[in-house]
């Protein structure tokens, strides 16, 4: 069975949901970590890792995988490490970076 995680919406950052094989929880950093299989839902995109490390007091998520991916309608974006900063809705992507 999957694990999931749920953050309501805030201000201007969306609500997300976040489904994975496997969830780790760092109570001392306010970090959770999920493996396996991750996919991220927050609106309209959908994003797929391998894994994703999120941090509920920075609002910030860091997916990994080879590559990562999200999608939001025509949308797509791809690399090894794509970082979303929630609550500004901005997004980095390092390495083997495609866009479209």
């Amino acid at each position: 069975a999957q694990v999931t995680l749920t953050r309501e919406a805030e201000g201007d950052s969306p609500a997300l949901e976040a489904r994975a094989d496997r969830l780790e929880f760092n109570s001392d950093a306010d970090e959770r970590a999920f493996s396996g299989g991750v996919v991220i839902t927050s609106e309209d995109r959908v994003s797929e890792a391998e894994t994703l490390l999120y941090n509920d007091a920075t609002g910030i998520a860091v997916l990994r995988g080879s590559p990562a991916t999200s999608r939001r309608g025509t949308e797509f974006v791809q690399g090894m490490v794509i970082t979303y900063y929630l609550d500004s809705n901005d997004v980095v992507v390092v390495g083997a970076v495609n866009a479209a």
